[in-house]
């Protein structure tokens, strides 16, 4: 998963076309959504232990990757090419961001920061 302000991928997004969204759509565990300074990030999560990860600059530029996710201890763990990060999950469904892990470094996040900008459950 890409930290905030990281460098930006030259791989173009992958929209479904509109056949495939009732495929897409079997796929699908949920969709979670966070508003960001600079944008929109959604993470879904399919079936088979994939995710999605899309960025939604405010300038309209988009990024996209994929990655896999498992739930472990009670918690969401989501890993890319970048690294992984950890989420709680939270009685109301939303997933808040608790640690992150690069180059095989865990490094835990303030919890009053973190809680304050937990990912909303759209789908």
């Amino acid at each position: 998963m890409r930290k905030h302000g990281a460098k930006a991928s030259n791989e173009k997004s992958k929209r479904p076309e509109p056949a495939d969204g009732k495929a897409l759509s079997e796929k699908v565990v949920g969709t979670y959504q966070i508003k960001l300074p600079n944008g929109l990030f959604t993470l879904t999560l399919q079936k088979d232990g994939t995710s999605l990860h899309v960025k939604l600059n405010n300038s309209g530029e988009e990024e996209s990757g994929t990655g896999k996710w498992k739930i472990e201890d009670g918690n969401l763990v989501t890993g890319g090419e970048e690294g992984a990060a950890i989420m709680k999950i939270n009685p109301d469904g939303s997933l808040t961001l608790i640690a992150t892990i690069e180059n095989g470094v865990r490094e835990n996040l303030d919890p009053k920061i973190s809680s304050l900008g937990s990912m909303k459950k759209i789908k």
